[in-house]
């Protein structure tokens, strides 16, 4: 890869020696800087036509493409159509997926030995088996030193989940549960983490997160994507969604947010993905993602190839 440097800010990035054709990057210089008053550039917004893309878009959308479509129109084009940007895990992504499979594994074991050193202790068998991913690539060719930080924090957020709930009491009806369902007409699909028996026909839907808490403003998009697995289950014949549970379990932002489910905030949610799917097939019929700027942009893998910065 070769070091170049990006015209907006200055900042350096390594790129492939046939880059922009080849479009891998890797961000460089450490962390960006926080703070400060937002970015003039933030919020701005860019159409570069595409060619119309009805036969390549996804048979359903996950929660997580939906979100992603709404946020930036162009980063859903760049995942799920055009797939030429390699999106690649970061440490922070590493560590999410690491605490996810941990978390799953505990409730293999018998209840009496789901202990916080038992779940930690999957965290490194983890990361060897996935390490070789080529998602991983990046991650796994950091020093030594990095990885085996990024593990340890991984460690104490598995076990500071235990400070949020006790896994000795109770065992999911479902971990890591494959749904499918049709919402308003638009066709869904992902991955549920975990689905908590209330007993009676009634469930709970919870999440990890291993990052930080959302600011107020940002709690309805952080939302969003349980709710939609609220609304997709909600469609299963003998099953009601009571609330939805996201667990924070890093140290530094322990937490939980918590919200019921009635049946006018799932028809809400079903209104909303479909409108959102409807815009999806609009956007493609017309060969037209819109790229909208945000902080976020500078974490984006596509950001070297996206029209708002080219």
């Amino acid at each position: 890869m070769v070091e170049r440097t990006n015209s907006r800010d200055g900042s350096t990035f390594l790129s492939c020696e046939d880059f922009p054709d080849c479009r891998g990057t890797r961000n460089l210089g450490g962390e960006r800087k926080r703070g400060g008053s937002t970015p003039d550039w933030v919020g701005r917004t860019t159409t570069e036509p595409v060619a119309p893309c009805s036969s390549s878009l996804p048979k359903a959308l996950s929660p997580t493409s939906a979100t992603d479509f709404m946020r930036c129109p162009r980063l859903f084009y760049e995942k799920q159509v055009s797939r030429q940007v390699e999106f690649v895990g970061t440490e922070a992504t590493t560590k999410g997926k690491l605490a996810h499979a941990a978390f799953e594994k505990v409730f293999d074991l018998a209840p009496s030995r789901r202990t916080p050193a038992a779940a930690a202790g999957f965290v490194s068998p983890l990361w060897d088996e996935m390490r070789g991913e080529d998602e991983q690539a990046a991650v796994a060719a950091l020093p030594n030193r990095r990885i085996d930080a990024m593990l340890k924090e991984t460690e104490v957020a598995v076990r500071n989940w235990f400070k949020l709930e006790d896994p000795k009491g109770f065992t999911p009806l479902d971990r890591e549960l494959n749904v499918q369902a049709s919402l308003a007409g638009a066709p869904m699909r992902g991955i549920i983490d975990r689905v908590d028996d209330l007993g009676s026909g009634r469930v709970a839907i919870v999440d990890y997160k291993t990052g930080k808490q959302p600011q107020a403003r940002f709690k309805d998009e952080t939302l969003l994507p349980i709710r939609i697995y609220a609304a997709a289950m909600s469609t299963q014949p003998g099953i009601t969604v009571d609330e939805v549970r996201l667990l924070y379990v890093s140290p530094a932002h322990q937490g939980e947010i918590r919200e019921r489910v009635t049946a006018s905030s799932v028809a809400d949610t079903k209104r909303q993905f479909a409108s959102t799917w409807k815009q999806v097939k609009d956007a493609a019929r017309q060969g037209r993602f819109e790229s909208r700027t945000s902080p976020l942009c500078d974490w984006c893998d596509a950001q070297p190839i996206c029209p708002a910065w080219t």
